[in-house]
């Protein structure tokens, strides 16, 4: 009786020693691998998983990220801190190609967002290509140039007394800072023609 007590003691003892108790960062490196293993032993079986629970996953990494947002945040930061020149690298390779892709595939998306932005910001745009065109003669010359060539391509027409018609219309004031137009005042194309406008009576305004 007394060595099997002895016995049992010395048994439950070691179990218990053998037994080690992980961290959750030891416990979530150990899933991890765990997962790796498995698909790429099962990459057919992975593939279809993910397509068939494309919603799961979407719901579970979205919950995942705001119980853990810190965890993830601090995770993030190590990386780069480890990897500054891998990442520098990799954006340096990977942003054009993705800039490029990004233009071809969303023209009319680009096309709309500038045109809505110039129209709510004209008196600050003005401004600018004012400011601009004095300290970049040269360059401006060139825009001007490429400027006559879309209206020659566009094959618009205005009238010859048009000015005289919007200065009318305009009781002789911009319609963007709403002072006088003097003699100095510009015909300008409400839609530009860089952004699909035309060159016609109804797109004109005096600036």
């Amino acid at each position: 009786m007394l060595c099997y007590i002895i016995h049992m003691i010395y048994y439950q003892g070691s179990v218990v020693n053998s037994k080690k108790i992980f961290t959750d960062e030891e416990r979530r490196i150990k899933a991890a691998e765990r997962s790796k293993k498995y698909r790429e032993e099962n990459p057919l079986k992975a593939k279809e998983w993910r397509e068939n629970n494309k919603d799961k996953i979407k719901e579970y990494s979205r919950e995942y990220s705001i119980k853990n947002s810190q965890i993830i945040s601090e995770r993030g930061k190590k990386y780069r801190e480890n990897n500054s020149e891998k990442i520098k690298e990799y954006m340096k390779n990977y942003l054009p190609g993705y800039a490029k892709k990004y233009r071809e595939n969303n023209k009319e998306k680009i096309t709309a967002y500038k045109a809505n932005y110039y129209k709510n910001n004209k008196s600050y745009m003005n401004a600018y290509q004012s400011k601009w065109r004095k300290q970049n003669r040269y360059a401006s010359r060139a825009y001007c140039h490429n400027m006559r060539e879309r209206k020659r391509a566009n094959g618009g027409v205005l009238s010859r007394n048009l000015a005289k018609k919007l200065f009318v219309l305009q009781k002789g004031k911009c319609p963007c800072c709403r002072k006088p137009l003097g003699k100095d005042y510009q015909m300008d194309h409400i839609m530009p023609l860089a952004l699909g406008g035309v060159n016609e009576d109804y797109n004109i305004q005096l600036l």
